[in-house]
This record gives C-alpha cells, structure tokens and sequence, in this order.
C-alpha cells in the first residue's frame, strides 16, 4: 500500500469543502452501526450512560490508535476523546478544537477516498461497495451495508501509479489492478479486506498527515510501521 495523495491544489480543496459534510454523516452512521442489534457488542461494557455519539461513533479506531500510539506515533493524532485522562485537563475550547481535529481527518479520509474513486470510474474501473468479509455489495442493497463500519469501496481494473504492489489505500477507496473476478475468486481476499480497511482507519486517525508520515516510515512493508499494524500477513507480505 502506497501512502502518496493524488488529491491536490485547488480541486481538492474545493472537494474538501463539499464532502465535510459526508464526514459529518459519517459519525452519525457509525453512531448508527454501533447501536444496531448487529453491533450492540460495542456496549457491553458499557457502563456509563451518558456516553456520547462520538464517543460510540469512534469507538472502532481505538485498537488503532493504540497501535500507533506503541509505535510512537501519539504526537501525531488527535487527543483521545474517548479517554477521560486525557479529556480532563482540557479546557472546554481545547475540547472543541480537539473534536475539531477528529471530524477533520475523518472528513479527509472521505474525501480522498471519493476523489480517487472518481478519478479511478472516469478513467474506465469499476468500483463496488465491498464488505470487511470481502463480499461485494450489490448497488440496490448498499443503502443498507455503505457504512463505514461495516467496508469500503473498491476498485478494480486501475492501471495507474496509483495503484501500488497488489494495490493502495486512500481513504474508504481501495484501489487495484487486479479485475472484478480476480479481487473476489481469491482466497485471501476477506484478509486482503481487513488489512487495507485497517489502512483506512490509519487515514481516519492521520487525515492529511498520513501520505508523508507513511512515505516516511519506507518503502519496505516488513519495516513500515503502518503495514505492521495493518497486519502483514493479511496484507500478502511475507516478513522473516
């Protein structure tokens, strides 16, 4: 997976300024997934009822965020909302710019993902709504199934430096070279799934810090800190 952004300049600003809205819709469709029967699980544990949307919204980057925050990578996200310790000693103002923080990357990672699914559709790939269990989500079913919770789009036939090794993670858009028959026969494909959706919580937690830090972090995936947490072993790699 290939952390290079093709999203730049005035177009993607304007792109962002659209789509922020989506990121908005976004939480209230994690908050929704969370609270469905199908992920009640969540709140087992749950104790206090006063939790918030967000904090039930976010609740499925935090074995993320604590991946990086081992590998030295706290600096570089958000505070955790959904840690009392570290809400405590925030003043109500460095709250909301906190929450600020979140929506932003979040809102980033949507639209990177939307701007390089379109640019994948106008030059001839098709996309499809893919579950984290690698299915492929029929277009009249996606209202029920396009959360992102739950997958990511992907699409198929790219040819294009985008599209790194056996693919690349942008946002909630996973683009590769394989074809629509090869991405779903494959056996691997429910782990291939897994570890480019954990690419993409990686994109919700750094935003528009995630192209540089894992261009940074090198080329060589057994050493790339973002291809360990995203697990390399669902990833295809093979690390001695």
């Amino acid at each position: 997976m290939s952390g290079l952004s093709a999203a730049t300049g005035k177009d993607h600003r304007r792109r962002y300024r659209v789509f922020l809205i989506s990121a908005l819709c976004a939480i209230v469709v994690w908050g929704s997934a969370a609270l469905s029967p199908a992920h009640t699980r969540h709140l087992t544990d749950a104790t206090d009822e006063r939790a918030t949307a967000h904090e039930v919204a976010f609740s499925h980057t935090q074995p993320m965020r604590k991946a990086l925050s081992a590998h030295g990578l706290k600096n570089e996200l958000c505070p955790d909302l959904n840690d009392p310790a570290s809400v405590a000693p925030l003043r109500i103002e460095q709250q909301a710019i906190a929450a600020t923080c979140v929506i932003e990357r979040a809102g980033f990672a949507l639209v990177q993902g939307h701007t390089m699914k379109t640019h994948a559709q106008d030059s001839g790939a098709q996309c499809m709504w893919v579950t984290r269990e690698g299915k492929a989500v029929e277009p009249a079913q996606q209202a029920t199934f396009n959360n992102l919770s739950e997958g990511m789009w992907v699409c198929t036939g790219v040819e294009s430096i985008w599209a790194q090794r056996g693919g690349t993670a942008y946002g909630n858009t996973f683009l590769t070279p394989m074809s629509r028959k090869e991405f779903l026969q494959r056996a691997s494909t429910t782990q291939l799934m897994e570890h480019e959706y954990q690419h993409y919580l990686q994109w919700t937690l750094l935003g528009d810090k995630f192209a540089t830090l894992y261009a940074l972090a090198g080329s060589n995936p057994c050493n790339n800190v973002f291809e360990r947490t995203a697990n390399l072993d669902d990833g295809g790699y093979s690390c001695s």
